[in-house]
């Protein structure tokens, strides 16, 4: 599991998505990505599952970082799930523009999710467990290849891409 952040919202959707890959009886690997270099080589995985904070507005949402780590790497063949976390409706889409970017370097994007956490004006951006059960869903479906996973891989306009608006 390749996450962009140790902490805050991408830290508890990837323990989130771990224990869904764990509860398919599988153990987890979660590598930090640090100023988008990778130190493992994605294709040394079955599955990878790429987790980042959307912050921004549209293209820009993912952050450079994300991209860097997209386009300089060999993401050819490798089975991928892309989750993203966001504050704004703007942040929503990053997960597909990330998805797509992996698409056209040969990866089998198998599913989207994206959730929207909840701000006050009191406190910080917030997951419910709503979310946090979708995010173990998203892992437990990855790991056991269903039902979205497809031999053939995925074309990135027919993703199913789930936005949370919890």
């Amino acid at each position: 599991m390749l996450v962009f952040e140790e902490e805050g919202l991408v830290g508890e959707v990837a323990a989130a998505v771990g224990d869904g890959v764990q509860a398919a009886g599988e153990n987890p690997v979660r590598v930090v990505c640090e100023n988008g270099v990778l130190r493992v080589k994605p294709s040394e995985f079955d599955l990878v599952f790429l987790g980042f904070e959307a912050k921004g507005f549209l293209k820009q949402a993912a952050g450079e970082n994300v991209f860097k780590a997209v386009w300089e790497n060999v993401w050819k063949n490798v089975k991928i799930g892309v989750f993203s976390v966001c504050s704004s409706d703007a942040g929503r889409l990053a997960a597909s523009d990330v998805a797509d970017a992996l698409a056209a370097q040969g990866a089998r994007v198998l599913n989207v999710l994206s959730l929207k956490g909840k701000k006050s004006i009191f406190s910080k951006t917030r997951l419910s467990e709503t979310d946090l059960a979708r995010a173990r869903g998203f892992g437990t479906r990855g790991r056991l290849g269903n039902p979205y996973n497809s031999p053939s891989g995925v074309d990135p306009a027919g993703l199913r891409c789930y936005h949370s608006a919890s």
